[in-house]
């Protein structure tokens, strides 16, 4: 009851300026002893509330302290600073500018000259487009999402062909380090997945529209990325070192099992989806990965090794 009091009291005194101590006990239905009580425990929580003196005083609370001046231990700054690094380096975490701002104001009055420096953060592989921009993209069409708004966006393909079209957005999602919008899209009559990094111009109309009654976002979406992005195979794929320890790492596809066969070699067993996605996924790994199974895969895999062989021949 008294840590209750104590919020409410520190939320009064966060929305208005001075506050008596009389106003303080008939908001709080307690007398005035406990309101110097409470004054005392937010005080060590460390929250800076002042004494005004005189006719119309009370207490005031320092807005420039409203997050408290905690006394941290040494795992907890340990803590900050993984969370930062950590943040920092998420593709689907966009308000980095804003987090850093208010997390300066917490270090600066947590750390001293003595303390460590605070760790550099490195993001190894940056977006090619800003972090502001793809915001910029995310908040204006969660915007629309919100407000039930029909969107215009000038779209780029995968073909390298700019497109316009009207999007109803139905869903933001990140899937393989890129955000998407899920949406109905006028142009095909159709939903649709939609790249935030290739909307090239985004505007939201006064026309408003309806979610389908027979839309349900399980029929696109999965804990394995978009359902009709291209078609699924149960592949079979043979893994050297350092590869076949990485390959321990992740969820690839549907049904993982994964084949421990010695110390150099592991065997992924598992349904993948887009065949062009997965011959990237192989060729990526090079020399360390053989694929047993389909031999669609396999012929696919030889064509695209036969056609860069021609290229560095040529």
């Amino acid at each position: 009851m008294k840590v209750a009091l104590a919020i409410k009291m520190l939320n009064i005194l966060a929305s208005r300026d001075i506050v008596s101590k009389e106003e303080l006990a008939d908001s709080l239905e307690t007398n005035i002893r406990n309101i110097v009580e409470y004054k005392k425990e937010l005080e060590y929580a460390g929250y800076d509330i002042e004494v005004i003196r005189g006719i119309g005083g009370g207490y005031r609370l320092n807005k420039e302290s409203i997050i408290p001046n905690p006394k941290l231990k040494e795992e907890e700054k340990s803590v900050l600073s993984k969370a930062s690094q950590y943040l920092n380096n998420r593709y689907d975490f966009l308000d980095k500018k804003e987090f850093n701002i208010a997390l300066g104001k917490v270090l600066n009055s947590v750390y001293t000259s003595s303390d460590d420096e605070f760790p550099m953060i490195i993001d190894r592989f940056p977006l090619a487009m800003k972090n502001e921009e793809i915001k910029e993209r995310y908040d204006s069409i969660l915007r629309s999402q919100k407000s039930k708004h029909k969107v215009k966006i000038k779209y780029l393909s995968s073909k390298n062909k700019v497109s316009e079209h009207i999007i109803h957005p139905y869903k933001l999602y990140m899937y393989n380090l890129a955000w998407y919008v899920l949406a109905f899209n006028e142009t095909i009559n159709d939903v649709g997945y939609f790249k935030l990094n290739r909307i090239e111009s985004i505007e939201t109309l006064n026309d408003e529209f309806r979610v389908w009654k027979t839309f349900n976002e399980s029929d696109y979406l999965d804990q394995f990325g978009m359902k009709n992005n291209g078609e699924y195979f149960d592949v079979e794929i043979e893994f050297k070192n350092p590869y076949a320890a990485l390959i321990k790492e992740r969820i690839y596809g549907k049904n993982q099992v994964l084949e421990i066969v010695d110390e150099q070699t592991t065997i992924l067993k598992c349904k993948m989806q887009n065949l062009d996605n997965i011959v990237a996924f192989v060729l990526g790994c090079g020399d360390k990965a053989l694929v047993h199974s389909p031999q669609i895969v396999i012929d696919k895999v030889k064509e695209v090794v036969n056609k860069v062989k021609l290229k560095y021949e040529g």
